[in-house]
């Protein structure tokens, strides 16, 4: 019996970290996943802003502005562009936090955070990007929650 329980214990522990291992790959795919999608909201964002820029000053049509701009101007836009565009994605998160933060106890467990933001009927994205955790983890956390119940 001894052996039998030590056998099961064992077996549980490696179920365990097999469980743990797949929620960090999810987790790890999932940030790669919006770091990519980030980037390319960043690039969309600096190339209309910068065809904005242009009609608005009547420039040179872009396909001889960028043969006239040699590299390192074009990076230095680029750098440009992408400080301001995340400036104004952080601008628009904490306009989120304080809409949807107002409610949220700050001491709570994030569990509770996660089910008391459910509960006030804020999307899956919106619960993630309130609490800065990654769309699968709460959607992890929602199905224990589930499971418990």
């Amino acid at each position: 019996m001894r052996q039998n329980r030590t056998l099961q214990a064992e077996e549980q522990y490696e179920n365990m970290i097999k469980e743990i291992e797949d929620v960090f790959a999810l987790y790890m795919v999932e940030m790669k996943e919006e770091n990519e999608n980030f980037l390319r909201k960043v690039r969309k964002q600096a190339i209309q802003e910068e065809r904005h820029e242009n009609e608005k000053l009547d420039v040179v049509p872009e396909t001889q502005h960028d043969e006239m701009i040699d590299e390192g101007q074009q990076d230095l836009q680029v750098n440009a562009y992408t400080k301001l565009s995340a400036r104004t994605a952080y601008q628009a998160t904490k306009e989120l936090e304080q809409d949807m933060g107002d409610d949220v106890p700050e001491d709570a467990p994030l569990m509770k955070k996660v089910l008391f933001l459910q509960k006030k009927g804020f999307k899956l994205e919106e619960i993630a990007q309130q609490l800065n955790k990654g769309k699968t983890e709460i959607e992890l956390l929602l199905k224990f929650s589930e499971n418990k119940t």
